[in-house]
């Protein structure tokens, strides 16, 4: 894939990828090509929140400080001019979804991208990492890690990003890609050393990978991964 591609999220029907610095490129669940959506010639994507309950993408661009809702399936795209950075909490309810920001939880709709009210919230004071509605992934002070409630052991592994979706738990890095399953980390995916894993994120059925390669910017590719490999061990990388 000839593009500079640094965003993978998932929804209801689709796979979707940021299409350079523009808009979106959006495939199906077996990543043939669908279609592309243009949003702007100067489009940067910093924090990007999706879910497999609808087929809406909420993107964050902190350049042009713009917040927009975009429905996959309609092409429609609305967008409201807003400071605010937002963490990487998202929680999807009905029409509406909600964000936090530095202790207040914020609700929007999607068709309007209205905000319809803000509150402080003390979830938040909580180093949040990931969540997936209800289910909330975090760290103490002390660097415990908590998954609803319950302690968790650290990954074997440096870790940069944690993802999780309904019970899958999810840590990455640029080189290993580690699944959490009944107690225990396992080593999932390792790439080579030419390329680096950029994001990662699961589905009801399956893991999806990002990878770039590290001497140009525009080859990535997207791995997926079944998700009862979770239960089988490391898969080899096959990219030299």
């Amino acid at each position: 894939m000839e593009n500079d591609v640094y965003i993978l999220k998932i929804t209801q029907n689709y796979v979707v990828l940021n299409d350079n610095y523009e808009g979106l490129i959006v495939l199906d669940k077996n990543l043939n090509f669908n279609k592309k959506i243009h949003i702007d010639d100067d489009f940067f994507i910093y924090q990007a929140y999706s879910s497999e309950l609808n087929d809406y993408i909420i993107v964050q661009d902190m350049e042009s400080d713009i917040l927009y809702s975009i429905n996959i399936e309609t092409n429609s795209v609305r967008k409201i001019n807003l400071e605010t950075i937002f963490s990487t909490y998202y929680y999807v309810e009905n029409d509406m979804f909600s964000l936090f920001s530095k202790g207040k939880k914020y609700e929007f709709t999607y068709d309007e991208l209205k905000e319809m009210k803000s509150y402080n919230e003390n979830l938040i004071d909580r180093n949040i990492l990931s969540n997936w509605q209800e289910n909330i992934l975090y760290n103490t002070k002390s660097n415990e890690l908590i998954y609803n409630n319950k302690v968790i052991h650290n990954p074997p592994v440096k870790v940069e990003e944690y993802k999780i979706n309904s019970n899958l738990i999810l840590s990455y890095s640029e080189k290993y890609l580690c699944s959490y399953c009944q107690g225990e980390w396992i080593l999932l995916y390792e790439v080579g050393d030419k390329y680096s894993i950029r994001e990662c994120t699961g589905s009801s059925k399956y893991i999806y990978v990002l990878v770039n390669d590290k001497s140009d910017v525009n080859e990535s590719l997207v791995k997926v991964i079944p998700q009862n490999a979770t239960n089988s061990g490391r898969i080899k990388s096959d990219e030299k």
